[in-house]
């Protein structure tokens, strides 16, 4: 669908190639925001001292405020380029029953529960992992779990379930939508898990592409802001038992 009468109130469609160049951009941000806190901090590879527990809490810290800024730009950039209609319509903020909230919370909590048993018997081989389970144990109290439990779900369900999944969907149809959204959230996360497995790939593209389907079966991404958060919010929880 291209541009609609002005009079109507109605945004211009995002297309492929937007979704495209934000992704790039995105990935972008995401490889730099890393060096950047660092460079910020005064550690990392341009630093004679090596990074503490504290140093890496500091460091993820600045790299969420750094990505939130960003996804700031792209509703800037959106509300500029579609109209002041387009951040309602493309993120799907409509509402849903408390049941469906709970139902997903509930889900979230299983889900980190079930990682964590795994990530602890072996089945996922990647020790880095345990790492950054443990650097979270460290972050700074209230201010870093809102962080890892609020902020980060909203915005990464704002930009994949909402920016990308409806733009693919008006090019390729809600299936693609799911298929390419979460093809593309598990390729921007795995380097979370500095490992060469398609273990973790696999793993985050079946969380992404169920968090597609809530946002199908609800027609909003109230419900997959609520299962990302709690999941998040529990892995913190449980590294904090783990390691505190």
């Amino acid at each position: 669908m291209g541009a609609v009468n002005a009079t109507s109130g109605e945004a211009k469609q995002l297309s492929f190639r937007d979704i495209t160049g934000i992704f790039v951009l995105w990935i972008f941000v995401v490889s730099i925001s890393s060096p950047l806190a660092q460079a910020l901090i005064g550690v990392g590879p341009l630093s004679d001292e090596a990074m503490s527990v504290n140093d890496l809490s500091k460091e993820e810290s600045i790299s969420i405020l750094i990505r939130t800024l960003f996804l700031l730009l792209i509703f800037i950039y959106c509300s500029w380029k579609y109209g002041k209609n387009a951040n309602l319509r493309y993120l799907s903020v409509n509402r849903v029953g408390i049941g469906a909230v709970i139902v997903n919370c509930f889900l979230g909590i299983l889900l980190a529960v079930s990682f964590v048993f795994i990530l602890f018997w072996g089945l996922i081989p990647i020790e880095e992992s345990i790492t950054v389970l443990e650097s979270e144990a460290f972050f700074y109290g209230l201010g870093s779990f809102l962080l890892i439990a609020v902020w980060v779900p909203v915005i990464e369900e704002c930009l994949y379930r909402g920016y990308f999944f409806c733009g693919i969907e008006n090019s390729f149809g809600s299936t693609m939508a799911s298929v390419i959204s979460s093809l593309l959230f598990a390729i921007s996360h795995v380097n979370f898990f500095l490992s060469s497995s398609w273990i973790p790939l696999a793993y985050l593209f079946l969380i992404s592409f169920f968090l597609g389907y809530l946002r199908l079966k609800y027609k909003s991404i109230v419900p997959s802001i609520a299962f990302h958060g709690f999941y998040n919010g529990s892995l913190f929880a449980l590294a904090s038992l783990v390691f505190g």
